[in-house]
């Protein structure tokens, strides 16, 4: 079995002056021979059924870099989003994601797809999070890799978005999302790192762009806005492409940012190269983007028998399910599907031991 649930937890306490606590808590776990890291950001009102953010760092990156660098969960309690934000840690800061079709950038032999699934799994356990609003973004390589979670994770991750980043020649040639997956990419046209025209081996930004066009049956023509330049000294402005009438109401948005480099529009801290953009703030439009998508199910309450109550008889139950001694009902699925897969299994046990 694939899933180990050997979990470290500890907690530090962090202050956001006059806006919020967040709760940062630094997690780890045993899956395929590697400890794999990550960090968790809590807002101060933290309670289940709050949607879920991935904020992938780039190559080279590690989860810490890209959580002073993004600034994200400020900028969520600066809006007011009550949202968890986790920063994971890929194995030598490098995501297997197709980056390295370009045979000069090394990715280690693991399975990262898995890797964000067992994280949804252990997420769903400690934080009852709703899975309904499991979404993924990151920066250049981390970009990479929200975009092979849209086509490889699209039943658990709801929206993705990138900056900087783009769809490896591999990825895209085995894309195979089983439903729309809004998208959101921001990308420099002066781009050195990750170029916005693309390689022979990584597809451009329109490319990539194009792809969830297609495949969310939107429009093909989108609403154009030239966006303010609020910052002329950046020395780069935004224009903002919108293709809407999609499949199940999932938009797709370009940022075009002309003059713009390898970074993620108005961050902090150290990352990126070339020229920052400071009229818009990636982090602020990723969030309000996601926020738009699901949410549309309430959570599971493990309640399989209906007495209001959650204990052992609900678990016997489930366990009967599985094994097939009883009849595994619509209902006991919607109680009991703890990790919002569809079915009624051993992990969703698993999940039942650890929520209760």
């Amino acid at each position: 079995m694939k899933k180990c649930w050997h979990i470290y937890l500890s907690a530090a306490l962090i202050v956001f002056p006059a806006q919020i606590t967040f709760s940062q808590n630094s997690h780890s776990f045993e899956l395929e021979g590697y400890t794999r890291y990550f960090l968790v950001d809590l807002p101060d009102n933290f309670e289940n059924g709050l949607p879920m953010i991935f904020n992938n760092h780039g190559y080279l990156g590690s989860a810490t870099q890209q959580r002073d660098y993004s600034q994200m969960h400020s900028v969520a309690s600066d809006l007011g989003h009550d949202v968890i934000i986790v920063y994971p840690d890929a194995i030598i800061t490098t995501w297997n994601s197709g980056i390295d079709d370009y045979i000069f950038v090394l990715a280690p032999d693991v399975d990262d797809v898995n890797f964000f699934s067992v994280m949804i799994d252990s997420m769903v356990a400690w934080y009852g999070i709703d899975t309904t609003r499991v979404f993924s973004c990151g920066m250049s390589n981390g970009g990479f890799m929200s975009y092979k979670l849209g086509c490889e994770l699209s039943d658990r991750i709801t929206a993705i978005a990138s900056v900087t980043g783009t769809m490896a020649n591999s990825t895209y040639a085995s894309c195979s999302p089983t439903r729309p997956v809004p998208h959101m990419s921001i990308h420099g046209t002066d781009d050195a790192v990750v170029p916005y025209n693309g390689t022979s081996y990584w597809k451009s930004t329109a490319e990539s762009v194009a792809y969830w066009v297609d495949n969310n049956n939107c429009s093909e023509t989108p609403a154009v806005e030239d966006l303010p330049d609020t910052d002329p000294s950046d020395y780069s402005t935004v224009e903002k492409f919108t293709y809407s009438d999609c499949d199940e109401d999932a938009e797709v948005i370009l940022y075009d940012i002309d003059g713009g480099g390898h970074h993620w529009p108005s961050a902090s801290g150290l990352g990126g190269t070339g020229t920052m953009n400071m009229d818009i703030s990636a982090s602020e439009e990723i969030l309000n983007f996601f926020m738009e998508f699901g949410g549309n199910s309430a959570f599971p309450t493990g309640d399989l028998d209906g007495d209001g109550t959650t204990d052992l008889n609900d678990l016997t139950a489930m366990v009967m399910a599985i094994l097939g001694f009883s009849e595994t009902t619509e209902y006991y699925v919607e109680a009991g599907d703890l990790n919002r897969d569809g079915i009624l299994n051993v992990f969703d046990i698993l999940l039942f031991s650890d929520i209760y």
